[in-house]
């Protein structure tokens, strides 16, 4: 779900922010990458750490929701809003589409994979599907949420400003309220996925709109946002409190708002963080930077190359525990690799001849 293009304020390009972008797609990564590195000791002591890589779709959307909010302030006329949402879901589609082709063609050719069902495809195309396991493209779950969440703030830029902030902070107690009360009163259909309104009034909301809501603040505070020894201690906070609520019980990973209240606070501490980051002098590292440059290829890629790597080991490497342990330690950089070369010749170019002509 990480927007495809660098992120910019006023012409200049946030790298901390960049870097969470390539942080958030590693964890990813790393998270599907569990299975894989479960049959190489002694890498299969990190699988339990692994697990929780899921965490960087909750970064994700923080920061689409700083990005998008960001983009849409200064939106005023309703042919600016038309632009806006073209041009947002061209940069969705421009870049989904070409990775689910060679994912498809990939999986079939190389991987044996049956194709789905017709109403699957066309389905997967469009990206409707908000689940993991109804899509092509696994990953491309949460770009549907993205789009989702473009029409909110499509309809909060249509709002006169001295409206703009409240309606955020409003939507978000609505969210948390809804899903709060759910979760209180039939629990058992919220673990179950039974619950009323789940996509409409979906608990990822919250951490969306939490980005908008951070946008809003730092673009008025931005001068004096507070300094690093006074955000740190704050940052970090969030980050363990969020990591070690999120680890009590294996529903935070599947209830949303549980989620919302656990990994999404471990995502809105190393979001804060970052943002703090970009006003000391410290600089990011070039490539994380570029990694980040790379998280919307990185992030829809990386399934089907796990798949090709775990194929390669099937045919090439079994029984050869060395030789295993080198190709899982590989496999990551390699990945990582190719997704960043991706980019290059496909993505970027693709993205600036359609949305810079």
């Amino acid at each position: 779900m990480p927007n495809n293009t660098a992120l910019l304020e006023s012409g200049k390009k946030l790298n901390w922010l960049q870097a969470l972008r390539g942080i958030a797609a590693l964890m990813v990564v790393f998270f599907h990458m569990a299975p894989h590195w479960a049959l190489a000791y002694p890498l299969s002591k990190l699988t339990g750490i692994m697990h929780f890589g899921f965490a960087g779709v909750d970064v994700f959307f923080i920061l689409s929701g700083f990005v998008v909010y960001t983009s849409a302030q200064n939106l005023l006329h309703s042919t600016e809003m038309l632009s806006f949402i073209k041009r947002r879901a061209l940069r969705i589609y421009l870049g989904y589409w070409p990775a689910l082709l060679v994912t498809a063609i990939g999986s079939a050719w190389l991987l044996n994979s049956e194709l789905p069902p017709l109403r699957a495809m066309m389905g997967s195309i469009f990206l409707i599907y908000p689940s993991y396991f109804d899509n092509w493209l696994p990953t491309a779950w949460s770009l549907t949420y993205e789009l989702y969440f473009y029409s909110w703030i499509v309809l909060i830029a249509l709002l006169p400003v001295r409206y703009r902030l409240q309606s955020v902070v409003l939507s978000i107690m609505v969210l948390a309220i809804w899903n709060a009360l759910w979760l209180m009163i039939q629990p058992e259909a919220v673990y179950g996925g039974g619950q009323s309104l789940r996509f409409i009034l979906t608990g990822y909301g919250v951490e969306f709109l939490m980005g908008a809501l951070i946008a809003d603040i730092y673009k008025k505070y931005k001068s004096s946002w507070p300094r690093l020894d006074f955000m740190l201690p704050l940052c970090l906070t969030l980050i363990f409190i969020g990591l070690a609520l999120g680890t009590t019980s294996r529903f935070f990973d599947r209830v949303e708002i549980m989620r919302v209240g656990s990994f999404g606070m471990f995502a809105l501490g190393l979001f804060l963080l970052m943002l703090t980051l970009e006003s000391c002098r410290l600089k990011a590292p070039k490539w994380l930077v570029l990694v980040g440059d790379a998280s919307f290829s990185l992030y829809l890629l990386h399934p089907f190359l796990l798949s090709l790597a775990g194929l390669f080991r099937f045919k090439y490497l079994e029984g050869n525990a060395s030789l295993i342990l080198v190709h899982s330690v590989l496999m990551p950089v390699a990945i990582t690799g190719v997704a960043i070369g991706w980019f290059k010749a496909v993505e970027y170019p693709l993205m600036r001849r359609v949305l810079h002509q």
